[in-house]
């Protein structure tokens, strides 16, 4: 239909336009504007009978008393698919003029677009949204950037309810909380209603608007026995019964956002809609798209009926959904025929919160609120929908409504009179070829301003990563726990050869405070974890030739699996302490200390890395850094190291180990930085045929040198972005992201949102590497894990990183693994995994 000759160029409806100047809060309080809170969900693929108060078999007792207390918009329509619908609630205009007819994971949106959270926002309203974004599959796509202060659920479209993955590919990933993919577990359908539940028990008195777009009942379904078990006998078939249980889920969910309502005391004043993205489907519910949730297999049952067609239809079936709104005391309960649409809700949202445009935004929708509160009539006006590619299209035009198939000399219509037969039985195009002309041209004017907002899409700035989840392995923000320190995994095989991740974590209670170096297991790649286990031999031992109480312990630990003796090795250095307490006054030389852990699970006693060296009298250490263990069963490490505390040296380190003893065997020439502390934290990586090192340095910079043999390295140069602007990465680690086809580096620095962070700690982020310039470059920088608080205003909130370590884990994922801490409030704080996708197969071995 793009493509028809255009009667009235650029010609938009004029009653599109309409705006009706009764709004509900004025009529109910003339002499004080009340802005309601705004509540709007949406169900995913609801068909018009899958819901009780239309005869549907799933028992929906909270939304047939919903509907029996309320206004039903009997003749509520949307587009075919989601992405459509979702784009007309949020902007007032028709879908097809951002050219967006499909599901879409690309940005459907220019950045710039005034949606309907960004007015409500400019209200002060607080806005959320909990569920299904799918316009814009990527965070910096999210809801986010168009006006929602929270969000949460999916990026993409509807998702697998137990493992949250959308299709396979580049936007499988997509589970997210503000913009920071992350990994949960639970029912889908749950967590988004605790989500929800949880926002509206945290509003103050501010109003707020909720949008809630379920992914229930999108494919693929797989209930909880919760549900299965309630499902009616007369429902049989594992598909129907499990179609059956999500509705029954719904609907439940449903209810406990109304409940939270009125626990909250703001019923009274919140107008809340509940509605479908488009009609039911009967599509297969295992869609091989979609990584395996053991989902059963069969067709979806989803019931429009008496209305014809089917989701992805522009018959009624695919268009005209479920629809109610309740605002007890302002509307009353009643059916209405009125034809209305989902761009009509910005307009009628924007009315009652007082929202007048600086600009014309040209929408499509008209102002509700008179039709609802006092059953105002409508100006007649036409309702135009375009299906997916503009394939099919309708024009609804009082009682009759056209539907066309194709175009030019293929094009073929049909005429139905929806009024006597809502189930488009009768086409009447033969009898009333004139009719059909005229809403032929109607068609014609109502698609000239379609694309008329395409959204401009950049690239992804790096393809190699698809995308970075979180999650959270220990909690302790809250204070009820223990926080642990210095996460560190490496992995190693089982009696059968599988991975298991073996983490070493230890209490932290202050700066420089450790407790007793634990260890933790995963063979799930880390979705579960063994409860942490003390490691004796990495405590604290008494100081020989001291009988002050002054003891030796140990931090800093980074195990390492050697393949060639099928052990572990766990490098850290010692500390000393007095008492609980860190003596700071006290620490006498420091050197690096390791144990071993055989294949039979033991650990043996602690031993130290000796290096007899008069520039290490001070200390010598590889605290923190990254090893590579070489073919020949060698370890290439670094140290730091000085005969006093100040300007520090760092060297490549070759080291011999037989699974059981480690030994120096090769130090080569000393690099310098002769500032505070000097060079500090080595991390060494291999990639190509090259050594790389980074070191932390007290300058305000981070450096990197490379060497051909892990010995004689390059004169080390500040890390800065790939236009030559420095870094500002004050003293914090930085260590390696190696993928055989990419090199990344992980670091933290200083940015706008954390200008008052202790050191510039939080958020953690990462850039590719140019290994012909040694510089990051800047477009591919993204953050791992995000600052958490304000770090202007309220930095004694945030929770520091910055001791971190990265680990492949997979050829299709490896890991950054940190404990938080927060030494202004007991040094809480969490212990966080994020997990790097790979587009594709990590090519280096795991051990």
């Amino acid at each position: 239909m793009r493509n028809m000759s255009i009667v009235a160029a650029k010609f938009v409806l004029l009653l599109c336009f309409a705006v009706i100047p009764v709004s509900l809060a004025v009529a109910a309080s003339p002499d004080k504007f009340l802005p309601p809170n705004i509540v709007f969900v949406m169900a995913d693929d609801l068909g018009w009978a899958d819901v009780g108060f239309h005869g549907g078999d799933a028992p929906t007792p909270r939304l047939d008393l919903l509907a029996q207390h309320s206004t039903e918009l009997l003749q509520h329509y949307v587009a075919p698919v989601c992405s459509p619908t979702r784009t007309g609630l949020l902007t007032g205009r028709y879908w097809s003029r951002f050219g967006i007819t499909t599901p879409t994971n690309s940005l459907a949106l220019p950045m710039d677009t005034v949606t309907l959270a960004r007015a409500l926002k400019s209200k002060g309203y607080d806005t959320c949204l909990a569920g299904k974004w799918h316009l814009g599959s990527l965070p910096k796509w999210g809801p986010n950037h168009f006006g929602f202060d929270h969000a949460y659920g999916s990026l993409a479209g509807g998702i697998s309810p137990w493992n949250h993955r959308y299709k396979k590919g580049p936007y499988t990933f997509t589970w997210h909380r503000n913009e920071q993919l992350i990994e949960e577990s639970g029912h889908v359908t749950d967590l988004l209603t605790d989500e929800a539940v949880n926002w509206i028990e945290s509003r103050d008195p501010s109003p707020f608007f909720l949008y809630l777009p379920f992914t229930a009942i999108h494919l693929p379904l797989k209930e909880p026995q919760r549900w299965l078990r309630q499902v009616p006998e007369s429902i049989t078939g594992e598909v129907a019964q499990h179609y059956a249980a999500s509705v029954m889920h719904l609907d439940h969910s449903v209810g406990r956002i109304l409940d939270a309502l009125d626990e909250k005391g703001v019923r009274e004043n919140t107008l809340f809609v509940f509605t479908s993205d488009n009609g039911g489907s009967t599509a297969e519910n295992n869609d091989l798209k979609y990584p395996d949730d053991n989902c059963p297999s069969g067709r979806l049952t989803g019931n429009n009926l008496p209305l014809r067609g089917q989701k992805g239809d522009v018959y009624e079936g695919g268009t005209r959904v479920p629809t109610i709104v309740s605002w007890p005391g302002q509307t009353k309960p009643r059916k209405i025929e009125t034809p209305v649409q989902i761009v009509d809700w910005m307009p009628t949202f924007c009315t009652l919160a007082g929202y007048e445009p600086d600009r014309a935004l040209k929408w499509d929708g008209v102002d509700l609120s008179g039709l609802l509160s006092e059953n105002a009539t409508l100006p007649d006006r036409d309702i135009y929908i375009a299906g997916p590619r503009w394939r099919a299209s309708s024009l609804r035009s009082g009682a009759h409504k056209l539907v066309t198939r194709g175009e030019g000399d293929s094009l073929k219509t049909e005429l139905f009179d929806i009024q006597s037969d809502p189930g488009e039985q009768h086409d009447l195009s033969d009898a009333q070829p004139d009719r059909v002309k005229e809403l032929l041209l109607k068609l014609r004017e109502a698609t000239a301003a379609d694309e008329d907002s395409i959204a401009q899409v950049a690239p992804q700035n790096d393809p190699l990563i698809t995308a970075i989840t979180k999650q959270t392995l220990w909690t302790n923000r809250d204070g009820e726990d223990r926080t642990w320190f210095h996460p560190r995994v490496c992995m190693m095989p089982d009696e059968d050869g599988k991975p298991v991740a073996l983490m070493n974590l230890q209490e932290i209670g202050g700066s420089d405070y450790f407790g007793t170096v634990h260890w933790s297991t995963s063979k799930d790649l880390g979705r579960t974890w063994s409860e942490p286990v003390a490691i004796q031999a990495l405590g604290r031992d008494a100081v020989e030739g001291r009988d002050d109480g002054l003891k030796a312990g140990v931090c800093d630990v980074t195990p390492q699996y050697h393949p060639q003796t099928g052990t572990v090795l766990a490098l850290g250095h010692v500390v000393f302490y007095k008492g609980q307490y860190f003596a700071r006054k006290e620490q006498l030389a420091r050197y690096p200390v390791y144990v071993t852990r055989s294949s039979d699970g033991t650990w043996s006693e602690r031993k130290i890395l000796a290096w007899d060296d008069s520039r290490g009298a001070h200390i010598y250490s590889n605290n923190c850094g990254q090893r590579v263990v070489l073919t020949s069963g060698g370890i290439q490490m670094s140290f730091t190291f000085g005969p006093k505390a100040e300007n520090r040296m760092v060297a490549g380190v070759r080291a011999k180990f037989n699974g059981s003893e480690l030994q120096v065997d090769q130090v080569g020439p000393a690099l310098h930085n002769p500032v505070g502390r000097g060079l500090l934290e080595p991390s060494v990586t291999q990639f190509g045929d090259q050594f790389w090192m980074t070191m932390r340095a007290e300058d305000d910079r981070g450096y990197v040198s490379v060497s051909r043999d892990g010995l004689k390295w390059d004169e080390k140069q500040a890390w800065a972005w790939d236009d030559g602007t420095p870094l500002s990465m004050s003293t914090t680690q930085q260590h390696w992201l190696t993928h055989s086809d990419g090199l990344f580096l992980v670091y933290t620095r200083k940015d706008p949102s954390n200008k008052n962070v202790i050191r510039w700690r939080s958020p953690l982020w990462l850039a590719k590497v140019d290994t012909e310039k040694r510089c990051l470059i800047k477009s591919t920088e993204r953050i791992v894990l995000p600052l958490v608080g304000d770090g202007v205003d309220d930095p004694d909130n945030v929770a520091l990183m910055g001791n971190f370590d990265v680990t492949n884990v997979s050829p299709t994922e490896s890991w950054i693994t940190v404990g938080e801490w927060m030494p202004r409030s007991g040094y809480r704080g969490d212990v966080l995994l994020a997990r790097i996708h790979w587009s594709k197969p990590n090519r280096l071995p795991l051990w």
